[in-house]
């Protein structure tokens, strides 16, 4: 398992997780310009994103994310609050419910305490 920063400051989290075989990012708060530069333009090879809230330094390239057809997950919160609606490649994570990725991973999604709609962890 690798994890790489791609930006760790109050001016935009993002991290890509590889298990060798495939990506997903955490958090998406860096310009898609920056986050396209800095996975080598190889926004494609990701399979997920997952936003732990909708502060913009974590939340700030969903949109274009998903107009890229990157499957995001957060909370029911988190995606009210960035003007989203579940459906296509748009999915709610749920509070200690185990969820399939589209890569295969699971992930394990928790609340967390943050002035946010619905913050969680993963």
């Amino acid at each position: 398992m690798r994890i790489e920063s791609l930006g760790s400051s109050s001016a935009g989290n993002c991290y890509r997780v590889s298990d060798g075989s495939g990506s997903i990012l955490l958090e998406a708060g860096l310009p898609i310009k920056k986050i396209a530069e800095r996975t080598g333009h190889q926004l494609s090879a990701l399979s997920a994103c997952l936003i732990s809230h909708e502060h913009g330094d974590h939340s700030k390239a969903a949109k274009d994310l998903l107009h890229r057809g990157i499957p995001l997950y957060m909370s029911a919160g988190t995606m009210g609050a960035l003007g989203l609606q579940e459906g296509f490649n748009c999915h709610v994570l749920e509070h200690k419910r185990p969820t399939k990725l589209h890569n295969g991973w699971t992930c394990y999604p928790f609340l967390t305490i943050h002035d946010a709609a619905e913050p969680m962890g993963f």
